[in-house]
């Protein structure tokens, strides 16, 4: 009969190899990603930076970029995922629920200008990109549905009223609108604030 021994001279081990591509891989990708956000920030103008803009700020060749991303449709995905993950991330941090139901509408809507004034490139992206590019319009539906979810979470008095109504307040709250009244009719935020509080108070009694 076969002892031990036998059986374990008639295995075959494999050594593990502890092999740095897979982390120099995500590494690099970390750069390409991190690239495309700096410049998106930078340029603020709605505009995608090209594959070689962004080998030049990553500090890679074009090949490099092309062999961790498919497309371009690839990468904003990508950044769509860390711009999410950004704003879940905010929002698991800040939670006011405790607080009166004036106090919860003046903290909803100066976080969301804070976002607005954050990732007013993201919302210039959008604008200009919205239809020609469904990595850009699936990221927009998300990142609209999470800020619509954080508003019915902190303002829960706003399930009570009809849905024209909830759609008027959300419309009221938008990107669209704060971007009319502080950059077009050059509305201060602080009296903006002040005059959608008071309006929503009067539609959430």
């Amino acid at each position: 009969s076969r002892g031990l021994g036998d059986v374990y001279k008639r295995q075959v081990i494999t050594p593990i190899i502890n092999d740095g591509r897979i982390n120099r891989s995500k590494t690099t990708l970390n750069k390409i990603v991190a690239a495309t956000i700096s410049l998106l920030r930078k340029n603020n103008n709605g505009q995608i930076p090209t594959a070689q803009e962004i080998a030049v700020k990553s500090g890679v060749g074009i090949r490099t970029v092309f062999r961790h991303i498919d497309d371009m449709e690839g990468l904003i995905e990508e950044v769509n995922r860390r711009y999410l993950n950004d704003l879940e991330s905010y929002i698991a941090k800040n939670n006011p629920k405790q607080n009166s139901k004036d106090q919860r509408i003046e903290h909803v809507i100066k976080e969301r200008f804070y976002l607005y004034n954050t990732y007013q490139h993201v919302f210039n992206l959008t604008i200009t990109s919205l239809n020609n590019s469904n990595a850009i319009r699936t990221g927009f539906i998300k990142f609209n549905h999470i800020l619509r979810q954080r508003f019915e979470d902190l303002i829960p008095e706003i399930k009570m009223i009809n849905k024209d109504k909830q759609n008027l307040i959300d419309t009221l709250i938008s990107y669209a609108a704060w971007f009319r009244m502080t950059k077009f009719n050059n509305t201060k935020e602080e009296r903006l604030i002040e005059e959608l509080k008071l309006l929503f108070l009067m539609k959430l009694k």
